[in-house]
């Protein structure tokens, strides 16, 4: 068993303020605490939005597709389900988001990207397509500061 895969998606862990800016010129968009869970195989994030919308995810490394898989659930049933793995310094998830409420074409394409930057903050930047992955639009991105760091 390779531990070091394991351990691939660890500097994600932690308890955050989010901001949509790198500099923190933005509101708070929400906060997130980020752990490791049984024997460290899973990592499950805990989302709650400055408007107190929360979602939660369950994230782990698959060794039977030898990769990451997340799967994430939030108000308004909004469903992800991305899968990847870590390219240079970055972890690279890509697959489907399925919106509940959204009429006609309600399941598109998602890829999200979590790099580590310096002073120990993490930019998390999703893209999504609405045409197959003809063209791809940001969709989110967070810059994530430590609630423990000053």
């Amino acid at each position: 068993m390779n531990e070091e895969k394991f351990s691939q998606f660890d500097f994600w862990l932690g308890e955050w303020n989010v901001y949509t800016d790198i500099n923190k010129n933005s509101e708070i968009v929400g906060t997130n605490t980020i752990e490791k869970l049984y024997d460290g195989n899973l990592i499950m994030e805990n989302w709650l939005s400055a408007t107190g919308n929360p979602g939660s995810s369950m994230n782990y490394f698959d060794g039977t597709k030898n990769k990451w898989v997340q799967h994430w659930v939030s108000t308004g049933g909004i469903v992800i389900n991305l899968e990847g793995g870590l390219k240079k310094e970055s972890m690279v998830l890509s697959g489907k988001i399925f919106y509940q409420k959204i009429d006609g074409a309600n399941l598109r394409l998602l890829r999200g990207t979590w790099t580590p930057l310096e002073n120990g903050v993490v930019r998390q930047f999703f893209e999504e397509s609405n045409d197959n992955g003809a063209n791809w639009y940001p969709w989110f991105e967070g810059f994530y500061f430590s609630k423990n760091k000053k």
